[in-house]
């Protein structure tokens, strides 16, 4: 066991931007989701309930790419990171993810700029949901488990550990 623990140390990430956006996205909507409360729990607004509602339904509709083109621009979104959402909203509807690996490169310009004390928490929840299904709040449930085992190796920087969990049984 001290030798697997010596090998998963030195794969160790850091515990921010760099770190966190390394393995891909499993689920784009996770990606969207996480810039959207970022935005709004860092900047104190960026409520976008248009782009809430479209999370909320997963709409996939061809409208949809465009209205978020018409949003990504400077002057009429200044929020950086709500532009990030709409990009990763534009990145999964055009299915153009690159196996999950896009949405990182737009997230972590956009977190770079995020102070780490606000971000790692909801970094944490959105990628326990893209990884095992379910949120990393414990809920006495049987799945109580599989999230404090997520969250163990994901506040360790064992985040490829995290993503190797399997996922959480849907109903108990």
């Amino acid at each position: 066991m001290s030798e697997l623990a010596a090998v998963l140390a030195e794969h160790q990430l850091d515990n921010n931007a760099a770190g966190w956006f390394k393995l891909p996205w499993r689920d784009g909507w996770n990606a969207i989701e996480l810039a959207l409360r970022v935005s709004f729990h860092e900047h104190g607004f960026g409520d976008q309930p248009w782009l809430a509602e479209v999370c909320k339904n997963r709409s996939t509709t061809q409208d949809i790419y465009w209205i978020a083109q018409d949003l990504l621009a400077p002057t009429v979104t200044p929020n950086r990171m709500l532009r990030a959402a709409f990009r990763c909203l534009q990145v999964l509807l055009a299915k153009s993810d690159g196996g999950g690996e896009v949405y990182n490169a737009i997230l972590v310009g956009a977190f770079f700029s995020v102070d780490v004390s606000t971000a790692e928490n909801l970094v944490l929840e959105f990628r326990c949901r893209d990884s095992i299904g379910v949120g990393a709040k414990l809920l006495g449930d049987g799945n109580d488990r599989l999230r404090r085992a997520f969250t163990i190796a994901w506040k360790r920087g064992l985040y490829a550990a995290a993503y190797s969990l399997p996922a959480a049984r849907e109903k108990l």
